[in-house]
């Protein structure tokens, strides 16, 4: 019989470390024989540990693999689009997640960004409407801060620094203006959308080689992880709509991604929070657990990115009738 991974960000957070689950996720929960958790800042992190590099990585050269560029030779930078919010004297960074982005708006503000510095040496490619990318043919002295552990935070501790961190400290500002009064985000402001206002280089490296493969399939929408499994000789399917569909070709070993199930800042005593858990666990976890009563499915093992570690739970059929685990005693 088949065993399955799952990694699902987003369930505990720093406010709220005991959520309350719904029927079928909380008893996997509480059943699951707890794991040594890994020491990880974030789900990012853990994708690089396990296919064997370092967690500090730039990962725009194994993104933009993903995206459908060839980053085999040269460095590669993310340039992603942002929102920066004014709160009182602060820029808060807002990410492209928060948001939409049309393919033809993010067109546009490129192709104008471009035509700024066609002499300056910076060319941007969207492959993706949300993350934009930069190539460089030597390398880069400078340090770029991830955008993933900064969102909602201000940006002034955060930017460029290095030998010409000055010189991007420039560059930001030049796009800010490009932005600033664009048709695009005069166009989206009418609407009552955010403007995108700002892009944020990150993620700078060279495409590595992956010598480990932790997962011969990995089932997601997230680009970090398909463009590893790519690299490691396996296979990224998009994830499917629920876990019906699924089980109706599963593989054994299975990782399962299910990092776009849970918005990001919320506690589970929001609406936001509490619709999308419920549905999670319709499409997800009930019927995961009637496969593993029916024995379709031998083993789960549930990853859970807490405050700096990832937590691990690994549940059998057997662990079901154990019914004196009930609570989370990890959290």
């Amino acid at each position: 019989m088949p065993d399955c991974h799952i990694l699902l960000p987003g369930l505990i957070t720093q406010t709220d470390r005991s959520p309350c689950l719904p029927e079928a996720l909380n008893l996997l929960c509480t059943r699951g024989r707890a794991l040594p958790p890994t020491a990880v800042p974030d789900t990012q992190a853990f994708l690089l540990s396990h296919f064997g590099l370092p967690i500090d990585s730039g990962i725009a050269p194994i993104t933009g693999l993903a995206d459908g560029i060839n980053t085999t030779h040269g460095y590669w930078l993310r340039m992603d689009p942002v929102h920066l919010h004014l709160n009182r004297d602060q820029l808060i960074l807002l990410d492209s997640q928060s948001f939409n982005i049309d393919p033809d708006e993010a067109d546009q503000l490129v192709s104008t960004i471009n035509q700024h510095f066609q002499d300056g040496g910076i060319r941007i490619l969207a492959p993706s409407s949300k993350r934009w990318y930069a190539h460089f043919d030597t390398e880069q002295n400078l340090v770029f801060h991830p955008k993933n552990r900064i969102i909602g935070q201000p940006v002034n501790l955060h930017l460029p620094s290095g030998e010409m961190g000055t010189h991007w400290k420039s560059i930001l500002n030049d796009i800010q203006m490009l932005l600033f009064a664009h048709p695009v985000n005069e166009a989206r402001e009418t609407r009552g959308e955010m403007a995108i206002n700002s892009i944020w280089p990150w993620a700078l490296g060279q495409l590595p080689a992956i010598h480990e493969q932790p997962w011969k399939r990995i089932l997601s929408q997230n680009p970090l992880a398909a463009g590893l499994v790519q690299l490691s000789g396996g296979e990224h399917i998009m994830l499917p709509p629920n876990a019906g569909a699924w089980l109706n070709e599963i593989q054994n070993g299975d990782m399962l991604i299910l990092d776009k199930s849970l918005p990001d800042g919320y506690s589970s005593g929001e609406p936001e929070w509490k619709e999308a858990i419920t549905a999670l666990e319709t499409n997800w976890f009930i019927p995961l657990l009637e496969a593993l009563k029916s024995s379709r499915l031998d083993r789960i093992h549930l990853h859970l990115p807490a405050e700096n570690r990832v937590l691990h739970l690994e549940i059998q059929q057997s662990d079901l009738w154990k019914f004196w685990r009930h609570h989370l005693h990890l959290l």
